[in-house]
């Protein structure tokens, strides 16, 4: 995969969120958003992903990130 592709790293955590894998999604989510920190769709996937793994304070902070751009 070209390492450079965000809309597949997003996929690829998308592909593990799927199956509830939630940390390896997060790792995905995480390589893409230092790809591009202004992804929409990476900020949205990773907020969701802390909030899946109960982490609320760290899921508010990116939602709240991506509802300020």
């Amino acid at each position: 995969i070209d390492g450079g592709n965000i809309d597949a790293i997003n996929n690829i955590g998308n592909c593990y969120a799927a199956q509830k894998n939630y940390m390896d999604a997060l790792t995905y989510f995480l390589k893409a958003f230092v790809k591009d920190s202004a992804n929409s769709r990476a900020i949205n996937n990773i907020g969701v992903t802390y909030m899946m793994l109960g982490d609320k304070a760290k899921g508010d902070y990116y939602l709240q990130k991506l509802k300020n751009q």
